[in-house]
C-alpha cells in the first residue's frame, strides 16, 4: 500500500501524496487493488535513469 511505496521510495509521505497522481499518470507508479479490494501502489519504473536520479534527490532533500 501507499506506506510500502513510501518506504521503497524514501520520499516523505506528504510529498508522495501530494505527487502521487502525477507518478501514477507518468507511469512511475503503478496503482492498483490487492486481494482485498485495498488500493495497492508498487514501483513501476524505477529502472528508468530519471526516476533514479528523482528518487535519490528526494532521499537527500526533505521535501516536505
Amino acid at each position: 500500500g501507499f506506506e510500502d511505496l513510501a518506504k521503497t521510495t524514501g520520499l516523505p509521505p506528504a510529498t508522495l501524496r501530494r505527487q502521487l497522481g502525477v507518478l501514477i499518470e507518468a507511469g512511475v507508479v503503478a496503482a492498483g487493488e490487492d486481494g482485498d479490494g485495498l488500493r495497492d501502489y508498487s514501483l513501476d519504473r524505477s529502472d528508468v535513469p530519471l526516476v533514479r536520479v528523482l528518487l535519490d534527490l528526494a532521499q537527500a532533500e526533505d521535501w516536505t
